[in-house]
């Protein structure tokens, strides 16, 4: 490990103990009281965003360290990872069509929203593709960063995408369908194997070294 690598992670470390990220924390965790209390969709998610946004357009310094960013996304890949198996894979045959359609359908999405971005918002034409791509904020913004093009263009974007999607769609789900009943096991969480769970993290670190 160089010296720049280290210099980050002390740095990264420094950042958990801040001030900025710990005023994160303490309005983060009790707005997701809230919203569970309120019973609002994805709520230990959409009450953290929307109390961090309007603290951030209040004046408040936050910061969100970039090792911690790090642990989420590699929690977030464990758990879709963890809903990967053999029978999807056996199902991809059925999915060849929908999965062309799809990509076309990105690939036009991209080129119109970048071309409206460009024309009439001011961006920039790295910046406008990247703001046009549907979905992966975080691999989005690390790339956009990678390319050096403006990151406030790229977040302000994929923040307005998301605020309204979990904000809008949650409720007319809810509103507009009937419940289905998804029968599941319950899951042992103390009495599952620990072990299996550590050496996939450790596996998903030196995949992450590798890549």
């Amino acid at each position: 490990m160089n010296k720049s690598n280290v210099t980050f992670y002390y740095s990264s470390f420094k950042q958990l103990l801040s001030k900025k990220f710990i005023s994160v924390i303490l309005i983060s965790i009790p707005s997701a009281i809230v919203a569970d209390y309120l019973k609002i969709p994805l709520a230990w998610m959409l009450g953290p965003m929307i109390v961090t946004s309007i603290a951030a357009l209040a004046g408040l310094k936050i910061i969100m360290p970039k090792i911690a960013l790090s642990s989420i996304l590699i929690i977030l890949g464990l758990h879709i990872g963890n809903y990967i198996d053999q029978n999807l894979f056996n199902q991809m045959i059925n999915w060849i069509w929908t999965s062309v359609i799809m990509l076309i359908y990105i690939i036009v999405c991209i080129l119109i929203v970048s071309k409206y971005l460009q024309k009439f918002s001011g961006y920039g034409e790295k910046a406008s593709i990247f703001s046009a791509a549907p979905g992966a904020l975080g691999p989005l913004m690390i790339l956009a960063e990678n390319e050096k093009t403006d990151l406030s263009q790229v977040a302000t974007s994929h923040l307005i995408r998301l605020i309204i999607i979990i904000t809008v769609i949650p409720f007319i789900i809810v509103n507009n369908t009937g419940s289905e009943v998804l029968l599941l096991d319950n899951f042992d969480y103390i009495g599952q194997n620990h072990l299996n769970l550590i050496l996939l993290i450790i596996s998903s670190l030196f995949f992450i070294y590798i890549f």
